[in-house]
């Protein structure tokens, strides 16, 4: 699939990669557990944005499988390959923020 060079995911794949350059590399498999808290946009109304709190889980784009694909991409340089990955979890919630962030947890499987 073809991402235009000015998609917002390279730019989320770049501050994945620098927040994680210091991390080891695996060598055998893995868990991936990803907590992607997204910010209501400004737009809503204040109903809205109350609903989507109350609820917490979001459920709208971008889809999970997105964000971990993502994230998998850029942590390409702690593992030889992404298939290294036996367990993947993404969890997408709400914040009331104005900024998201990402929770990123990861360890070897023994």
């Amino acid at each position: 699939m073809y991402l235009p060079k000015r998609h917002p995911v390279h730019a989320y794949k770049r501050r994945i990669a620098e927040a994680t350059k210091h991390w080891p590399v695996f060598v055998g498999p893995v868990a991936v557990h990803i907590v992607a808290v997204l910010p209501i946009p400004k737009s809503w109304s204040k109903a809205k944005k109350a609903e989507a709190l109350a609820v917490e889980y979001h459920a709208q784009k971008p889809d999970p499988d997105n964000i971990g694909k993502a994230i998998l991409d850029a942590l390409s340089e702690h593992w030889r390959d992404d298939c290294q990955v036996a367990d993947l979890r993404v969890k997408k919630l709400w914040t009331n923020e104005t900024e998201g962030f990402t929770l990123l947890e990861i360890w070897e499987l023994t």
